[in-house]
């Protein structure tokens, strides 16, 4: 997703199949944190399927990083 004038952070989350996928887009320079927030979506992700009654899965991470 891109970043456009003035937003320097951006989240999408697609679902399909039964799998469910979500991207992070950030500025570094202005967002150097954004791993905290990638941390808190997976930790509340863990949590609502834990209270859904889903057996704890460790999550699958592909992190891509720009130079």
């Amino acid at each position: 997703m891109p970043i456009a004038y003035g937003l320097r952070t951006g989240v999408s989350i697609m679902s399909y199949c039964g799998t469910m996928t979500y991207g992070i887009t950030a500025d570094y320079d202005t967002v150097a944190d954004v791993d905290v927030l990638a941390r808190g979506i997976e930790a509340g992700v863990t949590e609502l399927l834990q209270a859904a009654g889903f057996p704890k899965q460790a999550p699958r991470r592909r992190r891509k990083e720009t130079p």
